[in-house]
């Protein structure tokens, strides 16, 4: 193979990599570097002297309106060229029915054309319509308030009764336990521990 003139033929190697000489930076200085905090550098404000021309345009702010630039002239490029490779002869059917309104296409509404007698009885219809749905709605918000007061009517009706029931189991408590006193006698022998 042909070789490099002055460059050792002995050397096996001859373009083997040297190691990188030692670096006068200990390793923990770097760690050190990136574990702390970095002051955010500020750009410093625009001289008062320049405050009648306006805003002062910095890098970033040329880069990204540069950036919105030629993002818009490529899609301009790119519309330009399918328009050109586009076939004139073409043809759908929707175009019939379609149009371009300053340059946007509109779709021409496929409807019946009623005159202005067809007009009013639609809208006699139409209320008419309306005026039932309301009647219906008027009579299930009735049926609902009758519901709603004989439910009412029997909530006062269960509330009486387990009123009722709980005086009843009171006050046969209270008889049971006064003759189990007296059964007992507890009532006379504490009347007269009392005594004592």
């Amino acid at each position: 193979p042909h070789r490099p003139t002055g460059v050792d033929t002995s050397d096996p190697t001859p373009f083997a990599c040297t190691a990188p000489a030692e670096s006068s930076h200990p390793r923990t200085m770097s760690s050190f570097r990136n574990a702390t905090k970095r002051v955010a550098k500020k750009e410093r404000s625009a001289p008062a002297s320049h405050k009648r021309v306006g805003f002062l345009e910095r890098k970033k702010d040329y880069k990204q309106r540069a950036e919105n630039y030629h993002m818009k002239e490529r899609r301009l490029r790119a519309m330009e060229e399918r328009a050109e490779l586009r076939n004139r002869e073409e043809f759908y059917h929707r175009m019939i029915s379609s149009k371009t309104d300053d340059g946007k296409h509109v779709q021409e509404r496929k409807g019946k054309k009623y005159n202005q007698q067809e007009m009013l009885l639609l809208k006699s219809q139409d209320a008419g319509y309306i005026l039932t749905k309301l009647q219906s709605e008027k009579k299930k918000i009735e049926r609902l308030k009758a519901m709603l007061q004989l439910s009412e009517q029997k909530m006062e009706e269960l509330e009486q009764k387990t009123s009722n029931y709980r005086k009843s189991r009171r006050d046969a408590d209270l008889d049971e336990f006064s003759e189990d006193e007296d059964e007992d006698g507890e009532g006379e022998r504490l009347g007269r521990a009392g005594d004592e």
